[in-house]
């Protein structure tokens, strides 16, 4: 009797069920489903690092990470391109350049000074082709230490901690003094850092961002506007007169940014001088005419 009456209530349970989806079920699997909303696109943000170098080109699927634990790159602001722009410009195009100059400023006031007065290497990055033709219009500023910026392609550098306001008191990152390797003839062909409190020959003075109307140098007469430029950024570093004599004083090496980041938009030279004849164990800042005297006065 009760295998009859379970029987009993199972089919009435199936035949409800049955006259239920007779009367729901319409033949269209879709339109009872609620409309799913417009994807968001990425938009990165300013403030965070990265487990990885900065690429080029940048995805949503890009990890991020708190700049306390080790990390490669740090995102220091992030701007727009033209709504006007077709597609992602190439590092080369006048919209890169633009997009670099501004990051370029940013990234300044982002680490307290001159970020190209230290071991540090500024990337742009863009979205994706596929982010792009979605309407994202984006592009990011990256920080990177690396080990040094006197080589064509130096390290990056795993490091803990971020870079705002990381030179506005010191510290390791910045360039300071140098032992000078010279040629047969004299030119410098190599600059090793070294401690200021040890023997060196030579030390960074600062940098020239070049103006627009000058190229990259090529032939001996081009150099002319950046040794003017550094003799300049040397005597008001070190605090000797702006005469003409300061190549009897010292050396003066312009180091430009190399020609793949000049025409990125990466427009500067580093100003480094060398003592021909002796070594130092301070720096020079400061130091006036007796710390780089002119040779028989």
């Amino acid at each position: 009797m009760r295998r009859a009456t379970a029987s009993a209530v199972a089919l009435a349970v199936l035949l409800a069920l049955a006259g239920c989806a007779e009367a729901s079920v319409d033949g269209d699997l879709t339109d009872d489903w609620p409309a799913l909303g417009e994807p968001r696109l990425f938009l990165p943000v300013a403030g965070v690092c990265h487990p990885t170098e900065s690429p080029r080109e940048v995805s949503a699927a890009q990890s991020s990470v708190d700049c306390a634990v080790p990390h490669l790159g740090e995102t220091v602001h992030v701007g727009a391109f033209p709504v006007g722009v077709a597609k992602p410009p190439p590092e080369q195009a006048a919209e890169s350049r633009a997009a670099f100059a501004e990051c370029d400023r940013r990234a300044a006031g982002y680490v307290g000074a001159q970020w190209r007065s230290a071991r540090l290497r500024l990337d742009v990055a863009v979205p994706t082709g596929t982010a792009w033709a979605r309407g994202a219009r984006w592009f990011r500023c990256d920080l990177t230490e690396v080990t040094g910026v006197e080589q064509e392609s130096p390290a990056p550098v795993l490091r803990t901690g971020s870079l705002r306001n990381a030179l506005t008191t010191g510290g390791p990152l910045l360039l300071g003094c140098y032992t000078a390797a010279l040629s047969r003839v004299g030119l410098v062909e190599k600059l090793t850092p070294v401690d200021c409190a040890r023997g060196h020959n030579a030390e960074f003075a600062g940098v020239w961002p070049v103006p627009e109307r000058l190229d990259r140098p090529r032939r001996d007469r081009d150099w002319l506007p950046f040794y003017e430029a550094c003799s300049r950024i040397i005597a008001a570093y070190v605090g000797v007169p702006d005469d003409g004599l300061l190549p009897a004083r010292a050396g003066i090496k312009p180091v430009p940014t190399s020609a793949a980041r000049w025409r990125a938009g990466d427009r500067a030279a580093r100003c480094y001088f060398w003592l021909p004849q002796r070594q130092v164990q301070s720096s020079l800042r400061g130091g006036g005419p007796a710390a780089l005297p002119v040779p028989g006065r």
